[in-house]
């Protein structure tokens, strides 16, 4: 779906759900300096503490070794912006 500096983003299922589509963001924390890790850390906990409909719903978190696997709702591609409503 996507790719940044520290990662990329790919489309999956979640198996425990019916086979809805998932985000699955990936990143490998061998480039991360303590700084970014503990923004990663602050990101992740926030997910897990926040229920809206307005904001990405985080479904799991995956370690292996260096690699961290944060799985969310999945959003369809586009612009968000395209469904503000216009004044």
């Amino acid at each position: 779906l996507g790719q940044g500096q520290f990662g990329k983003v790919f489309e999956g299922q979640n198996t425990r759900d019916g086979g809805k589509p998932v985000a699955i963001k990936q990143v490998d924390t061998r480039h991360l300096d303590p700084y970014m890790k503990q923004l990663m850390t602050n990101e992740i906990e926030i997910l897990k503490s926040v229920a809206h409909p307005n904001i990405v719903n985080f479904i799991d978190l995956i370690q292996e070794n260096s690699t961290m696997y944060i799985v969310t709702q999945f959003c369809a591609p586009g612009d968000p912006t395209d469904k503000l409503p216009h004044k």
